[in-house]
């Protein structure tokens, strides 16, 4: 009777959130500009960070993952609605590894960019390899004018 109560208890917490599938979330708020951490182009609201100046931007959101390698990562970002090359968000995920010899890059994704539409895009990242002790960053240049990242989730 123990083992089936075991059982049972063990799937209901798989089947309901309990394992490592669930997926982690950071808002584009936590980001900063690059090279100038307090970039006055970037305005934000609730999570959403807006380019509001009219050349491309580059905010840099770090992440901290809770554990090893992340199967896919997903950013919510859009152009600026206007045409042209400049008008797409283009995003990265990078991780990397401090140790006493210095920094080193572990993976990159591939760079992602949203079409020039204002309305928010997924951009599939794919795979971000990440170690024990490593940390993650994700870089996106903003279409000036109206560019924005919501979000990131990876798991």
């Amino acid at each position: 009777m123990r083992l089936a109560t075991l059982i049972l208890v063990l799937a209901g917490a798989l089947a309901f959130g309990g394992g490592d599938g669930k997926a982690d979330t950071i808002s584009a708020i936590q980001g900063h500009g690059w090279p100038n951490h307090f970039d006055g182009c970037f305005g934000s609201s609730w999570q959403i960070m807006v380019n509001n100046c009219s050349t491309t931007r580059l905010l840099v959101i770090p992440a901290q993952g809770q554990r090893p390698g992340y199967n896919s990562v997903l950013v919510s970002a859009s152009g600026n609605g206007s045409s042209g090359s400049t008008a797409m968000t283009n995003c990265q995920g990078i991780s990397s590894f401090v140790s006493s010899s210095g920094m080193f890059a572990d993976d990159f994704t591939p760079i992602v960019s949203t079409s020039a539409s204002s309305t928010f895009q997924g951009l599939n990242l794919g795979n971000l390899l990440l170690f024990p002790g490593s940390v993650m960053h994700f870089e996106c240049f903003l279409a000036g004018s109206g560019g924005r990242v919501a979000r990131i989730d990876f798991e």
